[in-house]
């Protein structure tokens, strides 16, 4: 047995979840003592963004189940029947409230002012990380290329922005260049 490995206990939320105000606060006693953390490493659904951000030993990892249902849940809406209940696009906003920080408007209008995206764009998808297969990118790749072809309201009302760097960039740089932009690496702040 390692004699200086710690567990720290928390309760769950009444549905199961980990409660991360519980967590974050026992993380801030703990590394208030005379011994801080040396590396902090945490799944993104242990870890708001909002929280993390100001933490320098900190590696996180950003594949947590909340962003997997986000995914599922774009996905989803995308196809959506106009005709059917468009309930669904609530879920997904109050979602998302759940594990990412409040947008900043003006932040999101100088970024589309700056990569020159056209106001007739009225959705905007994001996609960043590392651009390799293991990531999923050829089940996205596949239906971005079905729905550009397939639905004019999408083609003509959406721009996805890929962020990261890896060989399916240029695949997305083929899709179709008013819908695609490929932006390559960017910083942190650029993306949140």
């Amino acid at each position: 047995m390692i004699s200086n490995l710690h567990f720290h206990i928390s309760r769950p939320t009444a549905a199961g979840y980990l409660d991360q105000a519980v967590v974050w606060k026992q993380f801030q006693e703990e590394n208030a003592t005379k011994r801080p953390f040396d590396v902090i490493h945490m799944e993104s659904v242990g870890l708001r963004y909002t929280r993390s951000k100001n933490l320098n030993n900190l590696a996180v990892s950003w594949h947590g189940i909340a962003y997997e249902t986000i995914h599922s849940d774009i996905i989803q809406e995308l196809l959506r029947n106009t005709t059917e209940d468009p309930a669904s696009a609530h879920a997904l906003t109050e979602r998302l409230k759940k594990v990412i920080a409040e947008p900043d408007v003006s932040k999101g209008d100088d970024f589309r002012s700056k990569i020159k995206i056209a106001e007739l764009k009225s959705l905007i998808l994001g996609l960043a990380g590392r651009l390799v297969e293991d990531k999923g990118h050829p089940l996205m790749f596949e239906a971005l290329q079905q729905i550009f072809k397939e639905n004019s309201t999408f083609r003509d009302n959406v721009i996805v922005l890929v962020a990261g760097n890896g060989p399916w960039g240029a695949r997305y740089k083929g899709l179709r260049s008013n819908n695609v932009m490929v932006l390559g690496p960017l910083e942190q702040d650029s993306i949140t």
